[in-house]
């Protein structure tokens, strides 16, 4: 006889609870996020290419790029850290939501790289080398600020339990479930957000 769920209602509270009594030394982890998309540090790179040019087209490219590679880690940030709601935020809302679970982006993301951009771009305001050249310069110093934090993967579940056999063999995979442990488990379940 297989094992049965029921479906409850819990409280956030009651889960974290729960959770701190879970040993960590077995957390399984899933980089189920998006590998098809352009790093923080490509976009970083091209911006420093773009200040080489010395002309406008180069510092406006420059601070354009700065911009996306800023964006881009805290778009990683905001999926990593299971904020999905916070995708189709503004830059403000984002940053302040990792903010609240401990993650620094400190004001100055804002107003050296992400305003002055939005200024250039649709103000049509020509961008000079300094503004360039500190919008990338703030834009390296986060990028390697947060890397240690980027390139953790999500927690999918802490103290797994799941008891299953793998099998591959001339007719494909095969995967068995022979149930749960005793053990309890946290697990998160990623998949009602599927990849994009």
């Amino acid at each position: 006889m297989g094992q049965r769920f029921s479906l409850r209602q819990v409280e956030p509270a009651d889960i974290l609870s729960g959770a701190q009594t879970i040993p960590t030394r077995q957390a399984s982890t899933c980089d189920w996020l998006p590998a098809n998309r352009l790093s923080p540090q490509t976009y970083l790179g091209w911006a420093k290419l773009d200040l080489g040019a010395g002309d406008d087209r180069g510092f406006c490219n420059a601070l354009a790029n700065a911009k996306r590679a800023t964006c881009a880690r805290i778009d990683r940030l905001i999926l990593a850290n299971y904020l999905l709601p916070f995708v189709g935020k503004t830059y403000p809302e984002k940053t302040q939501v990792l903010r609240d679970i401990g993650i620094s982006i400190p004001p100055v993301i804002h107003e050296l790289i992400i305003d002055p951009r939005n200024e250039a771009e649709h103000g049509y305001k020509l961008v000079n080398s300094s503004g360039a050249n500190r919008a990338v310069g703030v834009a390296e110093l986060f990028i390697q600020a947060t890397s240690e934090e980027a390139e953790r993967v999500p927690i999918v579940a802490l103290n797994w339990n799941v008891n299953y056999s793998f099998y591959c063999g001339k007719t494909g995979e095969k995967i068995e479930f022979h149930g749960f442990a005793t053990q309890p488990m946290l697990f998160i379940d990623v998949s009602k957000y599927p990849r994009r």
